[in-house]
């Protein structure tokens, strides 16, 4: 290398360097998602970016304390390290511990990188609320469900908060950027420890539906739970409507509780509990799996209810994709009513038939596709 090209690159470096301790990386560490599982406590690890200097996380510590008072030899562990597929899941060894008896240690070791791989394996934090998704985790070993988490970022030495950042040009050094007042670790609202769950399933129940079943073994101002679902057993719940469930307030006696899902839909879905405290504080469960197959073959069943005014309910189900009429008949062969004329795909079907408009009387009821053909009869009595 000619002394030019050496000059030029070393200013590159100086110039790199200089532009970091400028413009210094700036972010927010923030606790989100707290809940509880049986014995479990849960919570997950953000780190936003709050300024337009890129941070390129490098080898990392993310300490926080908890009151070991409320548990029986805490295990900590990592229940996901970053979004399925993503750079931290993928290229930074996470791992968790517990340090002296009441510290959640959970560590992302720096991915080995070179020019052609800095891109791909390296992790930029996200300025977008509320920042990139850095970890789950959980502390095992519940013992007192009256007492609480009490999570708090650690930033003392011993086993303290330390983040890294990587230097984004050859040799690709890191650097720490813990400290500093715009580096912010804002401690999440207390979280109370208060319904302890001895067991929560999911279930296929009669006629399509899936049945939730849980048992309380203590609860402590519990006002009662929502029911939600996801796609997702990590994130994206919504709450189902109606879902509500009361609770039995404080109580060491065991109570069972349970929920009917009317109409879950084909395929996989992840249920958990958001228990709601009297005083509007919740907790959630981690989420648990039930699955609704496909029926076995094409059905249409008789309405509900029949005799019937004004309204009552066609139910019909399809083992595969199919082109679906549903139509209704008088009893001298008129059609009366066109209820469905449309693709459909596999699965379990409920269409409403509103009768104000009709007079009493015997009406029938057709379901047509491609491959089979059904009809029923239904009788409208004012």
């Amino acid at each position: 290398m000619n002394k030019r090209a050496m000059v030029v690159l070393v200013l590159g470096l100086v110039s790199a360097v200089m532009a970091q301790e400028v413009w210094s990386q700036t972010f927010t560490c923030t606790v989100q998602n707290q809940f509880v599982s049986q014995d479990t406590f849960y919570y997950d690890i953000y780190m936003q970016r709050t300024n337009t200097t890129e941070i390129y996380l490098g080898r990392s510590d993310f300490v926080l304390t908890f009151n070991s008072v409320y548990f029986l030899n805490p295990q900590v562990s990592v229940v996901s390290a970053g979004d399925p597929g993503s750079k931290i899941e993928t290229w930074y060894t996470p791992d968790a511990s517990l340090g002296s008896t009441d510290r959640a240690i959970f560590n992302l070791g720096a991915p080995t990188v070179t020019a052609g791989t800095f891109n791909t394996r390296v992790q930029v934090i996200s300025n977008a609320s509320p920042g990139t998704f850095i970890a789950r985790i959980a502390i095992a070993g519940i013992t007192n469900v009256a007492g609480t988490a009490g999570l708090t970022w650690r930033l003392e030495i011993p086993n303290n908060t330390v983040i890294f950042n990587f230097l984004n040009v050859a040799p690709f050094t890191q650097s720490d950027i813990t400290t500093g007042t715009d580096r912010i670790f804002t401690n999440p609202a207390d979280q109370p420890l208060p319904v302890e769950l001895s067991s929560f399933t999911v279930a296929p129940g009669n006629n399509r539906q899936v049945v939730l079943s849980w048992t309380t073994v203590s609860e402590k101002n519990n006002y009662g739970f929502e029911v939600q679902r996801s796609l997702d057993s990590v994130k994206n719940y919504q709450t189902i409507p109606n879902s509500f469930v009361k609770g039995n307030g404080t109580t060491l006696a065991s109570h069972t509780y349970s929920y009917t899902v009317a109409n879950p839909g084909l395929g996989k879905w992840y249920y958990r509990l958001k228990q709601v405290d009297l005083d509007g504080m919740t907790t959630y469960t981690s989420g648990v799996q039930g699955t609704v197959k496909p029926p076995a073959e094409f059905s249409l069943d008789q309405n509900y209810p029949n005799p019937f005014n004004p309204t009552t309910t066609i139910s019909y189900a399809l083992p595969k994709d199919a082109r679906v009429t549903l139509e209704v008949y008088n009893v001298i062969g008129q059609r009366v009513a066109l209820l469905v004329d449309e693709a459909q795909v596999a699965g379990y079907y409920r269409v409403p038939f509103d009768v104000r408009a009709f007079a009493s009387g015997i009406y029938f009821y057709r379901l047509a596709t491609p491959e089979v053909q059904f009809l029923k009869k239904m009788l409208v009595v004012k």
